[in-house]
């Protein structure tokens, strides 16, 4: 459905506006081939999507906690933690990597979703009342 919108909104907005045209009607004939592949191909594509995730996990998990070691901003323990549980996620993935490809998508996407979340509300919180002190 992306790609024909994409397709269906070149035509009739880009339409005439030659240099940016080409560009959205390659972008929305490959969403529409992607999609297309993915429906033909769920499982293949569900197998290949938990592997790539599991890469991004372990880049995500090791870049936050760089991030939180380097920058140490307030809350930066949390921080910290919430990259511990990416990169393990990630490792998880790939150990059990292709057997759990079925489930794996939403249950790991949910806990890193959650993690994420805490540790935001937390900074946020901790950076309000380090504000709410210099003011007082």
């Amino acid at each position: 459905m992306g790609g024909v919108t994409i397709i269906v909104d070149t035509l009739t907005f880009w339409w005439g506006k030659w240099q940016n045209f080409f560009f959205h009607l390659a972008i929305g004939t490959l969403y529409l081939l992607i999609g297309t592949l993915f429906i033909k191909n769920l499982l293949t594509i569900s197998i290949s999507l938990t592997l790539l995730l599991a890469f991004l996990y372990v880049f995500l998990g090791s870049m936050r906690i760089a991030y939180s070691l380097f920058f140490k901003l307030p809350g930066w323990e949390l921080g910290f933690i919430n990259g511990a549980i990416t990169l393990i996620l990630g490792i998880l993935i790939v150990v059990e990597w292709p057997q759990s490809s079925l489930f794996i998508l939403g249950t790991f996407i949910g806990i890193d979703l959650f993690s994420v979340g805490l540790s935001y509300i937390t900074m946020a919180l901790s950076s309000r009342n380090r504000l709410e002190n210099r003011i007082s």
